[in-house]
Formats: C-alpha cells, structure tokens, sequence
C-alpha cells in the first residue's frame, strides 16, 4: 500500500498462521503522527465505543456482530492535539506496551484476546483508557 508511512489499520475479521495474516475487510486510516495514531487506537479500542453501538449491530450465535458496519455511526472528535486527546493516546501507548508483553502460547485466537485483555485489567490500564475516552466524548 503506497501512500502515508502512517496509517492505523482496522480489519473486518482476519486469522493469524505463523507469519501470516489473511484478513477479509481491511480498514485504514492515514494519521501525520504516532500520537494521533494511538489517540485513535484508543478509541477504537474502547469497551465505551463497543457499548455505545452494541445496540445496532446483528446478532448471530456468538452474539453481536458485524462491529465494523457500525462502528463510525458514533461521532469523536478528529486528532488536534489537545489535552484529553493526548491522555488517551499516552494511555493507548502503555496498553500497547502491556499487551506485547502477554506471551501468546499457540491457543485460540479468543484465548488470547482474553490473556491480553486480562493483563489490561490486572495493570489497571484498561480502566484508565476507559474513564479517558468516555470524559473525552462527553465533551
């Protein structure tokens, strides 16, 4: 993909076999710099993001799904580099570091989303970065 030598990446659905990773739907979106990145990392990582669309998504028998389709139904505020856009971003970057550091023993995809989020909540980031995007989007 030529263009922005930044972009944070959004996939519909995907699966990881050793070095390789096949994904259905890619989204992306050009940012000018790492922080912006993370601030929308953050975001769109957010249980408060997930929780405010659950209502709008189709159910199957796993649950909700399809998270994509409605995703930007809610509106947050673009990246100027303001206060609580910063907390979030520096807060995205710690859960960043947090969740490299889970090692990821071959298991199912949702046993390591569940060890990664589990490491979140044990280190306090995961509340952190919710209580920063919910004042942010309350603005």
């Amino acid at each position: 993909m030529p263009g922005a030598p930044l972009r944070v990446v959004y996939t519909k659905s995907g699966k990881r076999d050793a070095d390789v990773v096949v994904v259905h739907l890619l989204y992306w979106h050009e940012v000018r710099t790492e922080e912006e990145g993370l601030y929308l990392c953050g975001i769109l990582n957010s249980e408060y993001m997930r929780s405010r669309v659950q209502h709008l998504q189709s159910r199957g028998v796993g649950g909700a799904r399809h998270f994509d389709k409605v995703l930007f139904s809610l509106s947050f505020p673009l990246w100027r580099d303001l206060p609580r856009q910063r907390d979030v971003a520096r807060l995205a970057a710690t859960a960043e570091h947090v969740a490299a550091s889970v090692p990821l023993e071959p298991a199912s995809f949702t046993a390591r989303r569940r060890a990664i989020r589990a490491a979140l909540e044990a280190d306090g980031v995961a509340q952190a970065v919710e209580t920063a995007v919910e004042r942010l989007l309350a603005e």
